[in-house]
């Protein structure tokens, strides 16, 4: 049955940069124009035949939305989960990835311009100095490749103006109950070096977050603090009208504790042995863990116009350095018995066991495109992709608890090795794609677009194993087959301007993402019972949507009916706790409906929501799926709505109050395990939050008092009921400037 699913802001649609303006000669008001690149083109937000929601840096600000967690609050379809620091798993109507093993890609491609940053799991990144952030929805394989199957998320950085001296900068500090002080200071200087046709635009970011997690474990307080600081510089370069060359690096770090990750639940059979404190901020981690990350990057885009066209090469470089520190004490329990058997009593090792997660990967791009048209008939894009992509990765289980018996009882050398595992990498990409759409009449439009691809995947893989009768450690290096895989994804779109102000729109497309190796499969196991490889999955998309503006232009609704057909799903095998594999199980269906409204009530007052409708399940029983049963963090019930007021005063300056409210409804966090005595029970709650904030602004400065989840609450991102559930932050307090120069 049909289920309410994020009414959103309505930043989203075409109101996104929230500007309104007024008619001199009729004092009426209207929405602004967005202009968007959906299509790697610029168009007017409401002309283009997706379903897109675009939110500018002014909403970012004026609705404090800092993370990929607070923009899922405000775009329809959006749902984003926090992992763990950092680490964040985006879904768009539904499809969620349901494995979250080494080397898989994600469902929803994330890109920062023109370079992709999405491998497995998401980073946050600063979002300061941005033009905007485009949302595509649904299947977007022909124009942005492998990875966009649920859609496309487009951070779209500001670019150096080579005309004019600008700065910027804006600070927060802020207090989290049961938490410390959090402080965040972000900059920006733009400088023309030669006027009209050279510039530099640099931005400078920090943030320093106390945490608020106690661990029982320890007695050590707000264990989930992190850091992180970054810095991006762009070039802009215009030597003549028909020549732009854009040069921009990147670089972020990361520094984190634990996880916010706690057990609140005292009736929870598998609460770590010896908590006897629960609690919403209680966690228990025998061993500090911890997340460090460095981000970098390199790209360049030359764009150049040929008589009615224009020429794109967009090269990039990416890498990203990962090190997890986490306590895995469940890996400890496929020794226990062993040891228990030989001590001639139950062991358990009560100081935990600790994990390490060192991962680097390195990613090169390259692409060249055309976009041209043909009188005022046809437009249309084509293009060629490359990417190569190297992922090297380390994981290593100790127990210095365990060592020391085997040391000291056992006269076994032991420095409490408990598991190993290393992989080695390398996919290279080659595909060639197109898009042309057709004016079949002034009203009436036809697109047609298409993408070949051809991907290879190798590499090896080592596990390091103790024999639970020995104890000594054994290498395994097993032959894996290299992956060999092609395919080409279509797209076919109508649209009809039914009035001047009014778009109707149906798309069908697909989307897919590779296969890849497994890096933690049992090699003693035949590749049937423990594969080595796993499939590319693929999405068949239909997408049937209005948009349209009315009341002179104060008043806008877009709304969209969607089916996705989710195939041969790249789904995570548990086999005990050392073995997790992906394979290609299942299939599964997603629906709904997505509505988005915005309204310019006054000068002084804006309204907007949007509403989903949302059913997402499985539609077949393969291994640990079942059919009907839920796919992971498909909210079937959320609603949002907002409003922003600014009150002019006699001096100029302006009174401003923003306030939202969004509701979620309740999902699990896995592959359905309905029965809370199994230890992967994992249920997450629905959750309503609210958002408020005061504020006192003039031409160049704005002052704000804040409160983040008014409400104070709980919100289940993920986990299970062994392992604790990871939440969001308790009602935070603050005060935030921003200054333009």
């Amino acid at each position: 049955m049909f289920k309410i699913k994020r009414l959103v802001m309505c930043s989203a649609t075409a109101i996104a940069a929230v500007g309104t303006q007024v008619s001199a000669q009729e004092d009426s008001l209207w929405l602004e124009e967005i202009v968007v690149t959906a299509n790697k083109k610029a168009e007017n937000l409401q002309d283009v035949a997706l379903s897109v929601t675009a939110v500018s840096q002014g909403v970012l600000d004026s609705s404090a939305v800092t993370n990929l967690a607070s923009l899922s609050n405000r775009v329809a379809g959006l749902s984003t989960v926090e992992t763990a620091s950092n680490r964040n798993v985006v879904s768009i109507r539904g499809l969620t990835p349901t494995s979250f093993q080494n080397g898989t890609s994600p469902l929803v491609a994330v890109y920062i311009d023109d370079l992709p940053i999405s491998e497995g799991v998401t980073p946050d990144i600063g979002l300061f100095d941005l033009e905007r952030v485009e949302v595509l929805r649904g299947p977007q394989g022909t124009l942005y490749g492998e990875g966009s199957m649920g859609g496309t998320i487009k951070y779209v950085t500001a670019s150096p103006n080579t005309s004019e001296f600008s700065a910027g900068v804006n600070g927060e500090v802020s207090s989290a109950r049961s938490g410390g002080e959090n402080y965040s200071v972000n900059a920006m200087l733009n400088t023309p070096l030669v006027e009209n046709q050279l510039a530099m635009r640099i931005t400078a970011s920090y943030l320093d977050n106390s945490g608020f997690v106690d661990n029982a474990a320890t007695g050590e307080e707000d264990v989930d603090d992190f850091s992180r600081q970054g810095a991006r510089i762009s070039f802009l370069y215009t030597p003549m009208d028909r020549l732009s060359i854009r040069l921009t690096g990147m670089y972020q770090q990361f520094d984190g504790g634990e996880d916010s990750r706690v057990f609140a639940d005292a009736g929870n059979a598998f609460a770590p042995p010896l908590l006897n404190d629960f609690g919403d901020d209680v966690g228990y981690f025998q061993l500090r863990g911890g997340f460090d990350e460095d981000l970098s990057s390199l790209a360049l885009s030359v764009q150049y116009d040929i008589g009615g066209g224009s020429l794109t090469s967009a090269t990039a470089f990416y890498e990203r350095e990962t090190l997890i520190r986490y306590d895995e004490s469940a890996t400890a329990r496929v020794l226990e018995e062993s040891l228990s058997d030989l001590l001639g009593s139950p062991f358990f090792i009560q100081q935990g066991s600790l994990a390490e997660f060192d991962d680097t990967f390195e990613v090169f791009t390259q692409e060249f495109r055309y976009t041209g048209s043909i009188a005022d008939k046809a437009s249309y894009i084509v293009g060629i992709y490359y990417r190569e992509r190297e992922e090297k990765t380390d994981i290593l289980a100790t127990s210095e608890e365990f060592g020391d018996v085997l040391t000291n009882v056992f006269l076994i050398e032991s420095d409490g090795f408990l598991q190993g595992s290393g992989e080695f990498t390398e996919q290279e990409q080659f595909a060639l794609f197109g898009q042309a759409t057709y004016s079949l009449t002034d009203a009436f439009r036809a697109t047609f677009g298409v993408r070949y691809f051809d991907e290879k995947v190798s590499g090896n893989v080592r596990t390091t194993q103790l024999d639970p009768i020995t104890f000594e450690a054994f290498d395994t290096i097993p032959a894996i087959p290299d992956l060999d895989e092609s395919d080409t994804l279509f797209k076919v779109g109508i649209e009809y301007d039914v009035f001047s102000d009014t778009l109707l729109f149906v798309n069908f497309g697909q989307g897919t993402r590779p296969g890849g190796l497994n890096g933690r499969f049992d090699p003693q196991k035949p590749a049937a019972l423990s594969p080595r490889t796993y499939q590319s999955d693929t999405v068949d998309a239909i997408d049937m949507g209005i948009k349209t503006t009315f009341m002179d232009g104060r008043a806008l609704l877009n709304a969209s009916v969607f089916f996705n057909d989710f195939s041969d799903i790249q789904t995570e095998v548990i086999d005990g706790a050392q073995f997790q594999t992906t394979g290609n199980l299942g299939a599964a269906e997603t629906y709904g409906v997505e509505i988005e409204a915005a309204f310019q009530a006054t000068s002084q007052l804006l309204l907007g929501g949007n509403l989903t409708l949302l059913e997402a399940e499985f539609t077949e029983t393969v291994g640990p799926v079942i059919d009907g049963q839920k796919i992971p963090l498909a909210r079937d019930v959320s609603a949002s709505a907002y409003m922003e007021y600014r009150h002019p005063l006699e001096n100029g300056s302006s009174f401003l109050l923003n306030t939202s409210i969004s509701y979620a409804d309740d999902t699990v966090g896995g592959v359905e395990r309905p029965n809370p005595a199994d230890p992967f029970f994992s249920p997450l709650p629905s959750y309503t939050l609210v958002d408020l904030s005061l504020g006192y602004e003039t031409a160049n400065w704005v002052v704000e008092l804040f409160a983040r989840n008014l409400t104070d609450e709980t919100v289940r991102y993920s986990g299970q009921s062994f392992q604790g559930f990871v939440r969001n932050k308790p009602r935070t307090l603050g005060l935030r400037c921003r200054l333009s120069f």
